[in-house]
């Protein structure tokens, strides 16, 4: 991962690699941003909330390449501009300190804008409560049930 840590990235000295342990279970998304306009550029930003948390980010070429490979997807495959570049007043991205929302700013000029963001598939703590609920109540009327056949025989 080019980006694994909560915080905003606006060049490349701030990004904080890591790597995600193997056979972790985890969800991927790909954004990818390209305009019209390649000689003034086109600006994209935005923000995009996830109901499980961001577990890193690969934004730059090298990591993108190498990740690229899943059956039946078409990805843009020319080296060039790939992933985001990260100068002042082109591309950043902001992780929630939550790690739930990524927030971010690119301008594309004559090549995509990409972005893969992985995240836990862990269930988000309402559809948890939601769960346990639903449990409790079928094993409570499981339970009454169960009395009632015992007392009438």
């Amino acid at each position: 991962m080019d980006i694994s840590t909560p915080s905003s990235y606006g060049t490349i000295a701030s990004l904080t690699a890591g790597s995600i342990a193997a056979g972790t279970a985890v969800s991927s998304f790909y954004y990818h941003s390209f305009g019209p306009d390649v000689v003034a550029g086109d600006v994209f930003s935005g923000s995009i909330t996830f109901s499980a948390p961001i577990l890193g980010v690969e934004a730059l070429i090298p990591n993108l390449i190498a990740t690229n490979g899943r059956p039946g997807t078409t990805y843009f495959s020319a080296n060039q501009g790939q992933g985001f570049e990260f100068a002042p007043q082109i591309d950043s991205l902001t992780i929630s300190p939550d790690r739930l929302t990524l927030t971010f700013l690119n301008e594309t000029f004559n090549a995509a804008d990409d972005l893969r963001i992985i995240t836990s598939t862990a269930p988000e703590p309402s559809s948890l409560v939601l769960l346990s609920t639903g449990f409790a109540a079928l094993v409570s009327r499981y339970r009454r049930r169960s009395t009632r056949k015992v007392s009438n025989p």
